[in-house]
């Protein structure tokens, strides 16, 4: 049976662009002359489930130790909610500040 009514029309769906939870910007770290890791860049975004892999010695641990505050990088920001949270391995935003391991001892 054709229908003299128009088809309906579907609602469209507006493409949201996923955020970006947290953000690592040029992190660097060296343990006197070697370089563990050096520039790294990573976004983790809403609901990613994001691997560092990679073979031994390749940094995935420094970079996790870095994002924790075990160690300071030498260089580099990292973001979460768009807030600056460490700059040069120094804790900048307060309410994270009881993360830090230095003050959990």
């Amino acid at each position: 049976m054709a229908s003299d009514q128009p088809a309906a029309e579907c609602p469209t769906s507006q493409a949201v662009a996923p955020k970006v939870r947290l953000k690592m910007e040029r992190l660097s770290l060296s343990f006197g002359g070697v370089k563990a890791i050096a520039d790294v860049d990573i976004d983790v975004y809403d609901r990613e489930i994001l691997a560092i892999i990679g073979p031994n010695g390749a940094g995935k641990t420094s970079v996790l130790n870095s994002l924790s505050g075990f160690y300071k990088p030498q260089q580099g920001e990292i973001y979460f909610d768009g807030k600056l949270i460490r700059k040069n391995g120094i804790f900048v935003l307060k309410e994270l500040e009881c993360l830090n391991p230095e003050n959990l001892k």
